[in-house]
């Protein structure tokens, strides 16, 4: 069933807890017209110092906090900033302003602070115990500073072996001890220079864990390797961060991160390269310098080798980056071949075989459907393009069939989770994601790249047991995965890619199916027959209507597949479709809202974006859900137990076991996959996802940038899934 619903949107947000004294909520939480805080040292900046007596509030997603100090034996102050890593007992020198707010009082609004290292034994304990380190609470803390009094500190970052002495620490715990400290304080540092810049707590603990110790060096003498080798950061943040380290308008590092940068936006637009003099005119706007195709630093990445250029078609010259040229390349060639030699082994009596195989399946086939079984059993490689209900899966179903009976060791594949076992359920055959088939293997930071692809254990050295290869869904691949698949299959094996040219192109670079189809290279056969039309009802023949460009046809009845509920204002229709979940599609057709309704949007901006949907869906679908129950926050949603969670971004590293045998373990989570939070530990900062029923993985709140909610998703994140209702 598909329910449309137009120009949903829906306001709303949760109100923000009240700190419990003396607090300034940051901008983007206030709610209602408040005055803003009087400046009482205009144009002048102050330097406090003072012992962090209590952190009266803290935002976990942005690191905002508000934090009690006292400056003297007998004056306190309110510091507001954002101060993610602020603990109880530090004693920190600030600078800032003074300002008065209308509703909370004189406050110290921070710009920048530094730790002071504590200067009395009182304040060391209380450092110590503030949970900077695990395990050393305010008895133990008191006992190591009884040993060592106020060389502690020194004692536990140059002699950390004699914490050993202590009684109740262990050689190990001391090492232990010493190390975490000293990564709390590197972690600190790292935060003290990136959170002005916006980098939100989680994305510190994803750079802090990339680079490890000596992270801030790194950054400090790069700054654009974060835009180059972190996900989510990109040039622009790059840059103010190297602004503030005075590092030079014309560096070189500068110069090849704006090039970088054009060119990995191009592909996340689905370019494979770019024309040069586009290229450059964006890479100099970037930098706010005119780039020259001369320019030393532009040569340097050809030479080399992060980049391409030439001129493959006439039009003129083009760049692209090194590992989507060579793979765009290598996938042409490999299917070039493929398709101009035919199967060693061909299939004796082959249409006769096809006839009663299609008879004993009691299936009807069309012409266009025989030539399409014909040509893949003839073919090294060949293509079959429908739309909807023209009968592709039964092709399939048939290919599985006919291979099979010849002794040919078939793999079905798709590109997401979601397509990989539609296909399962309607071949009878197990279809694995191309990912899982082609066996991704972890990848150490120092071979990681972002563009490059992922290395897989199955590949020219190592190829797939398989002598036919079915891709469905072809359409939503990129041309760095279908490179690496065809690199894998064995000598002599044949492919068969099947997809709808007309879907919407991969999210990734490239649009490999259209280019194959208008190559002429690989012989092609397109279904245009539409299948037993009366039991796909409307939604079937909608599609092929919106897609000739024809206005679809409304059947407002209960019994209709094809529903279409006009409102007038946007808010009417996020409560339409809100009702349609929770209370309509439950209570008179006996749907489940997790498991049957998926609601789709195009966009997620504006009122009637994603983010805003999946609020309003949480609140009324997830009893779990609230400020008061445990989760954690991330870009505006917090994440619950019981909600409905997608993976947006490929971690080839991340650890899952089988739910039902925790003995089965694997790596490897995609994008596109969903699942179920299953539990959330705030003390140990994990949460635990289920995915697909049957995979576990716990996801450290760190990673909370690889999931999205999945209530609502876009039209793109939805593609190659299968769902009983659509919003």
């Amino acid at each position: 069933m598909a329910i449309s619903v137009v120009r949903i949107s829906i306001s709303h947000g949760r109100k923000p807890t009240k700190p419990k004294r003396c607090d300034a909520m940051p901008d983007d939480r206030t709610e209602g017209p408040v005055p803003g805080p009087e400046l009482l040292n205009p144009g002048g900046l102050a330097i406090e110092e003072g012992v962090v007596e209590d952190i009266v509030y803290r935002s976990e997603e942005s690191g905002y906090t508000v934090a009690e100090l006292a400056v003297s034996d007998d004056k306190a102050m309110i510091a507001v900033g954002i101060m993610p890593f602020l603990a109880r007992g530090e004693t920190v020198r600030m600078q800032g302003t003074w300002t008065r707010h209308p509703e909370y009082g004189d406050q110290f609004k921070v710009s920048r602070y530094e730790a002071v290292a504590p200067g009395t034994e009182s304040a060391i304990v209380l450092y110590l115990s503030s949970g900077i380190v695990r395990g050393v609470g305010e008895k133990l803390a008191a006992r190591i500073v009884k040993q060592f009094g106020e060389d502690t500190l020194r004692v536990m970052r140059e002699q950390p072996e004699r914490l050993a002495g202590v009684k109740g620490i262990s050689p190990d715990a001391a090492k232990r001890i010493a190390a975490e400290l000293r990564e709390k304080q590197e972690y600190q540092e790292l935060a003290l220079l990136l959170s002005p810049f916006g980098i939100g707590m989680e994305k510190i603990l994803r750079i802090h864990r990339q680079y490890g110790m000596g992270a801030v060096e790194l950054v400090r003498d790069n700054p654009f390797r974060l835009a180059d080798e972190v996900y989510g950061i990109g040039f622009h943040t790059a840059d103010r961060i190297a602004r503030s380290l005075d590092c030079a308008p014309d560096s070189p590092y500068r110069m090849r991160s704006a090039v970088r940068y054009t060119l990995s936006q191009g592909a996340a637009a689905g370019h494979t390269s770019l024309p040069e003099d586009v290229l450059l005119e964006h890479a100099s706007r970037l930098v706010g310098l005119r780039i020259q195709p001369d320019n030393p630093d532009y040569i340097r990445m050809q030479v080399s080798g992060q980049t391409v250029t030439g001129d493959p078609d006439g039009t003129g010259t083009r760049v692209a980056l090194r590992s989507l040229h060579d793979a765009e390349k290598n996938l042409a060639e490999r299917l070039a071949a493929l398709a101009s030699c035919d199967p060693p082994d061909r299939i004796e009596d082959l249409e006769a075989r096809v006839d009663r195989l299609a008879e004993q399946a009691d299936v009807e086939l069309a012409a266009e459907q025989r030539d399409a079984v014909l040509l893949a059993a003839r073919s090294g490689a060949c293509v079959v393009t429908g739309g909807p209900g023209t009968g592709k899966t039964t092709l399939i179903h048939l290919l599985c069939r006919l291979f099979g009976q010849v002794g040919k060791r078939i793999q079905l594949t798709a590109p997401t989770g979601q397509a990989a076992k539609r296909l399962t359920q309607a071949a009878g055959i197990e279809a694995r994601t191309i990912h899982r088939l082609l066996e991704t293997r972890f990848m150490g930071e120092e071979e990681e790249d972002r563009l490059a692809g992922p290395r897989f254990r199955r590949n020219a050295d190592n190829p797939l047991d398989a002598d036919v290869l079915v891709v469905d869904e072809v359409s939503m691949a990129d041309v760095l995965l279908l490179d690496s698949l065809l690199a894998a299959m064995r000598p002599g094996a044949r492919i068969v890619l099947v997809g709808d040219a007309d879907q919407l192109p991969p999210v990734g670079p490239g649009n490999a199916l259209r280019d194959i189809l208008a190559s002429d290279c690989v012989p092609a056969v397109r279904l245009t027959r539409i299948y037993r039309q009366s039991e796909a009802g409307r939604i079937v023949e909608n599609a092929h209507r919106i897609n000739r460009g024809e206005y679809p046809v409304f059947q407002q009845s209960d019994d209709s597949d094809f529903m279409y509920v006009p409102r007038k204002t946007p808010e009417d229709m996020a409560a339409a479709a809100v009702k349609l979940c929770s209370e309509v599609l439950p209570g008179r057709y006996g749907y489940d809202p997790f498991q049957d309704i998926q609601v789709i949007a195009p966009s997620r901006k504006g009122p009637a974006g994603i983010p805003v949907l999946n609020r309003a869906l949480q609140a009324v679908l997830n009893p779990r859900a609230g400020e008061k129950e445990p989760g954690f926050s991330s870009r505006g949603f917090r994440f619950c137990a019981g909600d409905r969670v997608m993976q947006i971004s490929n971690d080839y590293s991340l650890e899952w076991r089988e739910a039902g045998n925790p003995l089965i373990q694997g790596t490897g989570i995609f994008n596109g996959e969903t699942g179920i939070i299953r539990s959330v530990d705030e003390e140990e900062g994990t949460l635990e996802v289920l995915f697909d029923e049957d995979r576990l993985v716990v996801y450290d709140r760190s990673m909370l940038d690889e999931l999205d909610p999945a209530y609502a998703v876009t039209v793109h994140k939805s593609q190659g899934s299968e769902y009983p209702v659509v919003v």
